[in-house]
């Protein structure tokens, strides 16, 4: 029975001694990527800890162009983030300042001086720019050489996949993949609702669709497994997806390990004897034990807080994805046929019905705040009237509450205070989105919608 099943059995602590010191060692663009982002000891460390198995390293075609088109951007953040911080620190700086002078203590109040908290402040501020010119001065920027690119391409320089043949077998891949994704075999299926950046783009001739990325490292590596007769891989990965993991737990969720399909595909496609995943953390701990690399704890500290930051970020941006996803889903069935809108100006999905356009706009509220009063005001005075003014024939801003109180006490405000100020192709909608337990799909629920003349209640 156990070797009917080899996907759903664990690793011994020999199986894994043999896959550190026979498997190749497949990196994720996300991970050398990540190099840009780390302090200089953590990035030199893991760098050293990948040159000493660079003999038995490899990188898929797809990965390395990724590593290329996303570099640049992830420098540019990075460097963003210091100029970030020193203009927070400048704003709190003046904003005291102006508040103290306002109120004139030295005239109005003597016993008062603010002059050594205003001295304080002028030495952390030295000190703590001092330490961040420091950190700022060891990072790459977009201008400068780049050591990190190098080393990256020293390593790999005969460690690189190939890409597809033609645009034909590269359509015939994604062919595949969406045949894959519309029943979420992994990897890659939630990459499907990505709509930020470019869905596509032009490199050597070939047209690459981004959301099919993932299956397309996929198959590159198993593709090259089977082709030079490997018996043993290692997938280092920062992408933490259930699309390549086995979690589980509903509030709080263990990661047991990759999926048992990619384990079962990988043995079956690839020709496997062993198919083991790590995140960098991961990679690097068990480095320590396995090939005796030196690696701080303070480097496994720093990776493993940028892993749980990329997770959070990932977390918001799937869930309001899927949140899209789910109102696109409603919005075809109901009114038309829709489409998640890319275009800057045009909303977050359009529909077509009888030739006339609609445009909607996507937020999230959890109570009513002023913020969200600013948004709804700007619909109205703003936003709805250029939506018109480029051919739409209606439009509307949908509110999403995290459950029917909320939904249903936000929809009433709304109804009191905005009703009798949007005209009748405009209107608004609030709604809440729920998962189906029997077919894992989010779903969005209206709970009021109204405009100046109509009234729909969804209780």
């Amino acid at each position: 029975m156990k070797d009917l099943f080899p996907q759903y059995q664990d690793k011994s602590e020999e199986e894994y001694s043999i896959a550190w010191q026979k498997a190749t060692f497949v990196f994720d663009a996300n991970v050398l990527l990540n190099l840009y982002r780390y302090h200089s000891e953590t990035r030199d460390e893991l760098l050293k800890v990948i040159k000493q198995i660079s003999k038995r390293i490899w990188i898929p075609n797809y990965a390395a162009l990724e590593f290329y088109r996303n570099r640049i951007n992830v420098i540019s953040d990075q460097e963003k983030k210091f100029n970030d911080v020193k203009s927070a620190i400048q704003k709190t700086k003046n904003t005291l300042n102006t508040e103290l002078d306002k109120l004139q203590l030295q005239k109005r109040h003597s016993l008062i001086d603010p002059t050594p908290l205003k001295q304080g402040l002028e030495g952390l501020e030295h000190s703590f720019s001092e330490q961040l010119n420091k950190l700022q001065g060891s990072q790459q920027t977009v201008s400068s050489e780049d050591p990190i690119k190098t080393s990256v391409e020293n390593l790999f320089s005969k460690a690189v996949g190939l890409p597809p043949k033609n645009q034909k077998e590269l359509d015939e891949l994604y062919k595949l993949a969406r045949f894959r994704y519309d029943r979420k075999i992994p990897p890659g299926y939630e990459d499907s609702k990505k709509s930020s950046g470019e869905p596509e783009f032009l490199h050597e001739r070939l047209i690459y669709n981004r959301c099919y990325g993932d299956f397309v490292i996929w198959r590159q590596m198993l593709e090259h497994c089977k082709n030079n007769e490997i018996e043993h891989l290692v997938f280092v990965t920062d992408d933490n997806k259930e699309d390549w993991w086995q979690k589980v737990g509903t509030s709080s969720k263990k990661t047991l390990g990759p999926r048992p399909e990619l384990i079962g595909e990988a043995l079956v496609e690839g020709e496997l004897e062993s198919f083991t995943m790590y995140n960098p953390e991961m990679f690097l701990k068990h480095s320590r034990n396995y090939i005796k690399a030196k690696v701080s704890d303070n480097t496994l500290d720093e990776v493993q807080q940028l892993s749980k930051k990329f997770d959070q970020q990932l977390d918001n941006e799937t869930k309001y994805q899927a949140s899209l996803y789910a109102i696109y889903r409603w919005i075809n069935k109901n009114s038309g046929d829709a489409g998640i809108s890319a275009s800057e100006g045009f909303g977050d999905i359009m529909s077509m019905k009888d030739g006339k356009l609609t445009i909607y706009e996507v937020d999230e509220a959890h109570d009513i705040t002023l913020e969200l009063l600013k948004k709804i005001t700007k619909y109205i005075n703003s936003s709805h009237t250029q939506y018109i003014s480029r051919g739409a024939e209606k439009s509307a801003i949908i509110i999403i509450a995290p459950d029917i109180e909320s939904g249903t006490r936000i929809g009433k405000v709304l109804k009191a205070n905005f009703q009798n100020k949007i005209g009748p192709s405009s209107s608004i909608i609030v709604g809440l989105i729920d998962k189906n337990s029997e077919d894992n799909e989010f779903n969005f629920f209206p709970i009021s919608e109204f405009s100046s003349f109509s009234n729909d209640s969804y209780d």
